[in-house]
């Protein structure tokens, strides 16, 4: 699939290519993700560092090939960032429900009860909603803490991005900002039966894309001319659409 999307892809009449192969995408799409999840996180900045490099290396532009070439500290300090950022969600969530549930939890550490006075106690609706209630907010946080990831690391593998020739790029999107948008999407999403699924996809790539910079070198019209006898073109139409983006 990213063969056949960048394939597809052109600007200004220039076509990009992926030429990734199988085991390498095994290896850095799942295998390292993996290890990354039986960590129980510390080697999930590294599986992020190799995962979006190599589809960086293995992207091109014409002739000019994609490289990045990121430290591996910023990536463990994006993932220290999420972490706190979970640790003080977590943290509001356990405080609101002990607020709620305090003057129960009160009675039962001053009175010795059984399990059946435990199961009656736990019965009261507030406690029952509070109950149904917290594995959802943790959905939340999960895609909250997600999104903010994804946009840390997005500006580290963008900020580290070089096209062959000197063209640098800049990424600077809001981690808090990508994800509001990622949750309210999917908030949104749901409640229309999916009928805004694909206004969602463009909000979130009007965003993206917004809050990405592209730095040329000084004859940007050479080396554009210069990739255009190597990459075919797909359609004026493409070629000219503005906005477009590879998902690194």
């Amino acid at each position: 699939s990213l063969r056949f999307n960048a394939h597809n892809l052109a600007w200004r009449d220039v076509r990009f290519d992926y030429d990734g192969g199988y085991f390498g995408s095994l290896w850095f799409f799942f295998v390292l993700p993996l290890l990354g999840f039986i960590s129980l996180g510390i080697l999930m900045p590294l599986a992020s560092k190799g995962m979006r490099e190599y589809m960086a290396r293995r992207h091109s532009f014409g002739a000019a090939r994609f490289s990045a070439n990121g430290p591996l500290a910023s990536y463990y300090g994006a993932g220290f960032k999420t972490v706190l950022l979970g640790l003080f969600f977590c943290a509001l969530v356990a405080t609101g429900a002990f607020f709620l549930l305090g003057d129960r939890l009160a009675a039962l550490t001053r009175s010795q009860m059984s399990v059946d006075d435990l199961e009656r106690a736990m019965e009261g609706p507030q406690a029952i909603s509070i109950i149904y209630a917290v594995p959802l907010i943790l959905f939340f946080l999960f895609i909250i803490t997600g999104g903010y990831y994804r946009a840390l690391t997005r500006n580290i593998i963008i900020g580290s991005l070089r096209l062959q020739g000197g063209v640098r790029f800049r990424s600077h999107v809001s981690g808090i900002g990508l994800a509001w948008i990622i949750l309210s999407n999917l908030v949104l999403s749901v409640a229309t039966l999916g009928l805004l699924m694909p206004w969602a996809q463009v909000r979130q790539y009007r965003y993206l894309t917004t809050n990405t910079e592209l730095r040329p070198i000084a004859d940007m019209e050479s080396f554009v001319d210069r990739q255009s006898k190597a990459g075919s073109s797909i359609g004026d139409a493409v070629g000219e659409a503005g906005g477009l983006e590879i998902n690194f």
